[in-house]
């Protein structure tokens, strides 16, 4: 019964192969695709910076009516100078380990300057624009994760699960700790 359950598999991609780069123009595209919420990282604490009710979802956006966005409240209990700094920790998931693939590292609050790094989009929601970022509770209203810069640069080689790490760190301490999964899968057109 295995044997023949394996066969209709290979069979079924075969034909897929086949009618893709063989018989009628059969185009792909790349896309990513989130889990539905932001998590405290492993066997870490999150009572600094609180990120429980974010959740990530569909949202009508300039990608169309599936694009990610954020929504939910960011509760920062303690100040944040310009002594913080955020970094940014992607993996590839495999069976056995956690590849790394980028890590960014920037300065909190000199990074409010700029506008291509990825948190700017959360500054505007919080409608925070300089340190100290003060102690409350920010709304966190459909904020839209734009895929437009991944859009030309996924290819099959980057088909997976991914860890993507957010850490706010100081000299001393880590300040926070937070996930999100996402995935890369090829769809047929």
């Amino acid at each position: 019964m295995m044997i023949y359950k394996s066969v209709s598999w290979i069979s079924f991609h075969v034909f897929v192969f086949f009618q893709c780069f063989t018989l009628a123009p059969c185009e792909v595209k790349y896309e990513l695709e989130f889990a539905d919420s932001i998590m405290n990282c492993p066997d870490f604490n999150n009572d600094k910076i609180k990120a429980d009710t974010i959740k990530l979802g569909l949202i009508e956006g300039e990608d169309g009516e599936d694009s990610f966005g954020l929504n939910g409240v960011l509760e920062v209990c303690v100040p944040l100078d310009d002594e913080y700094d955020a970094i940014i920790d992607v993996c590839k998931e495999t069976e056995v380990a956690c590849d790394p693939v980028m890590q960014a590292d920037m300065n909190l609050c000199k990074s409010m300057k700029e506008e291509n790094v990825p948190w700017d989009p959360v500054f505007k929601k919080m409608n925070v624009s300089e340190c100290p970022i003060i102690e409350g509770s920010y709304e966190i209203t459909n904020l839209i994760l734009s895929m437009e810069p991944f859009k030309g640069c996924l290819s099959r080689d980057f088909c997976g699960y991914y860890s993507v790490k957010l850490k706010i760190v100081n000299k001393l301490e880590t300040l926070s700790c937070h996930m999100a999964y996402i995935e890369i899968v090829e769809k047929q057109v």
